[in-house]
């Protein structure tokens, strides 16, 4: 809240911020996501959760062929684990 003196009259502003969501990698290092993306709600932040990790995988799909997790840990702003995506895949052994 911000306090505005105008002609001796006190008058307060009142701003509506939406949450910050923080979506960060970890995967063989820890990549934080130290910037944030405000969004209006948590299910805004777990569709934006599946399209950032479906867009970072089609453009490094080799992350999780290797026996590799690739997992997006999402924050709220005092860094309170909301919910984890995680990607892993397995092989058959087809013979």
């Amino acid at each position: 809240m911000r306090e505005i003196t105008v002609n001796r009259l006190v008058r307060y502003e009142w701003r509506w911020t939406m949450p910050v969501f923080h979506f960060n990698l970890a995967n063989e290092e820890y990549s934080p996501d130290e910037e944030g993306t405000e969004l209006d709600s948590i299910e805004a932040a777990r569709v934006q959760a599946v399209v950032f990790a479906g867009s970072y995988l089609s453009h490094n799909p080799g992350l999780v062929w290797d026996g590799q997790r690739f997992e997006v840990q999402v924050t709220d702003e005092n860094e309170r684990m909301l919910f984890t995506i995680t990607v892993e895949t397995r092989e058959n052994n087809l013979s």
